[in-house]
């Protein structure tokens, strides 16, 4: 659906001024002079020491043609590809962004609670995980344009700007890809269009348009749910904009009744981008025991039926972070550091908590009963071909 029908935004190149497009080149043609100046020298005097903190040149270095070191055919296919028309660049009204965004929350509490009515499986995993990246995807560009008629405080910090344009010295906010590149490289694929989800996600995500972004939302980088000093900062941003003094900003994305956050009630976006993000996130935790389908191996026990009203997140403060509950448990976007071995009843050692929710058929470790790690990979490998010589 979200190839054929409802595309995955484009990547974008960083819009600069001719000013500042100028002002980079000089930049980019100073640094070009300066290493042509080093190599000169370096070649007219090969005994003399280099400076300090200056690598050593390298010796005997063979010559390449100037068709390997020719960049201008990589350049000239991504400029082709940040030109392409995509529909979510268009004109946007104020109130189709927002319904946009309801109906994404609503898929996105749809699908969690359907994936999780289900038993685990490998093959399914992929779905799992690139559906709430390309839903994530959507609502952050539909987030990230100025509506023709209103524009909404929220929408505007995003792109850095206050409400009426003016642009604050920050390139903006927005959404970190997180562990979703190394979870997705050795999953099991069996639609090619999830191979083109995946691809699209990783594109806009880290197109030169996101990656000078200030991350917020970035839930896996800790086990406990902190809300980080770039999601302050936002908060802080909007709250100044409409002279609105709150001393915990961080409490704005809590869920209380009646409705508490000024933030959740002028801007019910804001609520949806914040939902549709953690769902994203909590898919990508690598410990598959947190997720409500999960079984014990050998149990003959099955998944309930999740309806849709299970998957509505609570956001709580607790102590140094936040709560968040749905489907009658605590929800977590990385495995617990204090984890116990069920069998040995002792604390689970830091590198041996789970980093992929399935272990790559790749690896020899994958067809052995131990803890995976690089040394018992290659003592596996050099077993395995010493048999196979025999």
């Amino acid at each position: 659906v979200f190839i054929h029908l409802i595309p995955v935004p484009k990547p974008r190149d960083v819009d600069l001024t001719e000013h500042q497009q100028a002002k980079a080149a000089k930049v980019a043609e100073r640094r070009a002079k300066k290493a042509a100046s080093k190599a000169r020298r370096h070649q007219s005097s090969p005994g003399t020491a280099p400076e300090d903190g200056e690598a050593p040149p390298l010796a005997e270095v063979p010559e390449i043609s100037q068709e390997v070191l020719d960049l201008e055919a990589g350049k000239n296919a991504a400029a082709d590809l940040y030109r392409q028309d995509c529909i979510w660049d268009q004109p946007i009204s104020r109130a189709l962004q927002v319904e946009l965004l309801l109906t994404l929350q609503r898929l996105m509490e749809h699908f969690a609670t359907a994936a999780f009515s289900i038993q685990q499986t490998r093959s399914f995993d992929a779905v799992c995980v690139c559906v709430p990246g390309c839903m994530a995807a959507i609502s952050d560009a539909i987030l990230r344009r100025r509506s023709t008629d209103y524009t909404s405080e929220v929408c505007a910090h995003l792109m850095g700007q206050t409400k009426d344009g003016r642009q604050l010295g920050i390139p903006g906010f927005g959404l970190s890809v997180g562990t979703f590149a190394e979870q997705t490289e050795t999953i099991q694929v069996h639609q090619p269009e999830l191979n083109l989800a995946r691809t699209a996600i990783l594109d806009y995500f880290q197109s030169p348009s996101q990656q000078p972004l200030a991350k917020i939302y970035s839930w896996e980088n800790h086990f406990v749910l902190r809300p980080g000093r770039n999601l302050v900062q936002f908060l802080r941003n909007v709250c100044r904009d409409i002279a609105a003094s709150i001393p915990g900003p961080h409490n704005l994305l809590c869920d209380a009744c009646p409705e508490a956050s000024l933030v959740m009630r002028n801007w019910p976006e804001f609520r949806a981008y914040r939902d549709i993000s953690f769902y994203w996130k909590y898919f990508l935790n690598p410990d598959i025991t947190v997720f409500p389908n999960y079984i014990q191996p050998g149990s003959a026990g099955s998944a309930s039926r999740l309806d849709r009203m299970n998957g509505i997140l609570i956001f709580q403060w607790h102590q140094q972070g936040y709560q968040v509950s749905s489907m009658g448990r605590q929800l977590t976007c990385r495995p617990d550091p204090n984890r116990v071995d069920p069998v040995t009843n002792k604390p689970v050692p830091p590198e041996q908590l789970p980093k992929h929710r399935y272990p790559s058929t790749a690896t020899p470790s994958f067809y052995c009963l131990l803890y995976t790690s690089d040394a018992a990979d290659e003592e596996a490998s050099v077993e395995l071909g010493r048999r196979r010589n025999l």
